[in-house]
């Protein structure tokens, strides 16, 4: 999800922060629960009417899929890189590493290989899967449980 996440939150930024300018806060994130749910976040906050502002965040949304299978595999390829690198840095300072082995606690996974295992699992990703993932569990039109809230 992370990787996903990543593209969606470049594209998001690009398009309605840089290009068509609708708000000074506009973002994308992923969120992940002990339940093991995980969500898609997108947000612009501006002066722009609110009505317009979800027309233009389901626009995207639509649109997406598109910029998925457009993607380029060279910058696809980086990107996994850039992720599994950052993932495997050494962490700097004691208050970093109690945050990282806290989370699988707080969560109630006790899995403190987890870092270890997406590493593992993120270098096998390819475009394709990535492109099954948005399919599957958030394009709206072929998602079997997509929800949108407002």
């Amino acid at each position: 999800m992370a990787l996903l996440s990543q593209i969606a939150k470049d594209q998001f930024f690009d398009q309605l922060r840089t290009k068509e300018q609708l708000g000074y806060n506009v973002g994308a994130s992923t969120n992940s629960f002990s339940s093991g749910k995980l969500t898609l976040d997108m947000m612009v906050q501006g002066e722009s009417n609110p009505t317009y502002l979800l027309q233009r965040i389901d626009s995207f949304i639509h649109g997406f899929r598109q910029t998925l299978v457009e993607f380029d595999t060279v910058k696809f390829d980086a990107l996994v890189e850039s992720i599994v690198g950052k993932a495997n840095e050494q962490l700097t300072s004691v208050d970093t590493e109690a945050s990282r082995m806290w989370t699988p606690i707080e969560e109630a996974t006790y899995d403190f290989a987890q870092l270890a295992d997406e590493v593992e699992s993120l270098q096998k990703v390819r475009l394709d899967d990535v492109l099954d993932m948005w399919d599957r569990y958030i394009n709206p039109e072929t998602a079997v449980a997509y929800t949108r809230v407002d």
